[in-house]
């Protein structure tokens, strides 16, 4: 990894990573110098970049740090700073909130997907967070439909979350490039992890991938879209229910 933006409305949720002394801890603090990391409070383009080092001992070089990341933040609405970056992305991670307000399906929509499409690089990939596939099985297939629909092949995946229960994301690159099978191929031939986790492992990737008998079944969800934010209407429907 050479360079990461993190986009977020919220300057104050940033600036808590930065600051608060568990957060600080847990990104080693990734977020805490102002010398190497930039913040873009209103322009898209991020300028000059900035360095950040790993503080892990694995990555000390020479008794210095060694370079890992140069990382931007950006605090402005995604949905603005989709359509307004430029150049393209590896890897994109999309984690936010549940569709529960208006405001919010509009990041769920297939022009937004369009928008991130357009930013993702020919082999890259992204993952989107996409509620639970047990208690809002609406929402979460209408995220899979309306991604497919702006372009992206997409490959279900599910774990069970502590604190959220059966919790769902969608894996997807253009649909030029990859299939749902090269991609379902690629989680399933991994044997290994490269890098040291407390929890995923390689058999859990696999199992993952498995969702029950007609689980998947999406002839009756719709694309959501701007105009229609069908996928709101799902989520209350969903969550009152429960």
């Amino acid at each position: 990894v050479r360079r990461v933006t993190l986009c977020d409305l919220d300057p104050q949720m940033t600036q808590l990573a930065a600051e608060n002394p568990f957060f600080r801890g847990l990104n080693r603090d990734a977020l805490n110098d102002n010398e190497r990391v930039k913040v873009v409070e209103a322009a898209v383009s991020p300028g000059k970049s900035y360095t950040v080092f790993s503080k892990n001992d694995k990555y000390l070089w020479r008794g210095g740090y060694d370079s890992v990341a140069t990382v931007h933040v950006v605090n402005m609405d995604a949905a603005r700073f989709v359509e307004r970056i430029s150049g393209m992305y590896d890897v994109i991670i999309v984690d936010f909130p549940d569709p529960n307000a208006p405001d919010l399906a509009k990041l769920y929509s297939k022009t937004f997907y369009e928008h991130l499409r357009k930013k993702l690089s020919r082999d890259g990939l992204m993952i989107q967070q996409s509620t639970s596939p047990y208690h809002a099985r609406e929402v979460f297939l209408s995220i899979g439909k309306t991604m497919r629909d702006a372009g992206l092949s997409t490959v279900p995946l599910k774990d069970n979350v502590p604190s959220f229960g059966e919790w769902g994301w969608w894996i997807a690159g253009r649909a030029e490039n990859y299939s749902p099978g090269r991609i379902k191929k690629a989680l399933r031939g991994i044997k290994n992890i490269a890098v040291e986790t407390r929890y995923l492992t390689a058999p859990l990737i696999r199992a993952n991938l498995v969702f029950p008998r007609d689980a998947l079944n999406d002839d009756d969800i719709r694309v959501n879209t701007l105009g229609n934010s069908v996928i709101y209407h799902y989520y209350l429907n969903a969550w009152q229910n429960e």
